[in-house]
């Protein structure tokens, strides 16, 4: 079972890094072939990590991830 919502939206890195944009960095980002283990520190860490330095800045949930979720390829 998928320990947190951000799973779901790391599992399309591309779909994030299009919203991002400019330095965004993916490499930060867990592989996508085992999210359902990765626990939720580590998750939002590395979402935390490759935001960062973005315009949009840092990942926040209430302000990201309706966007985010709209936009992963489902």
């Amino acid at each position: 079972m998928i320990q947190v919502m951000e799973a779901w939206i790391i599992a399309d890195a591309d779909a994030v890094a299009s919203y991002y944009g400019q330095r965004f960095l993916k490499s930060a980002l867990p592989a996508a072939a085992d999210l359902e283990g990765v626990e939720k520190a580590r998750i939002e860490n590395a979402l935390a990590r490759a935001t960062a330095k973005t315009q949009k800045k840092e990942y926040r949930k209430i302000r990201d991830a309706a966007a985010l979720l709209k936009a992963i390829d489902q």
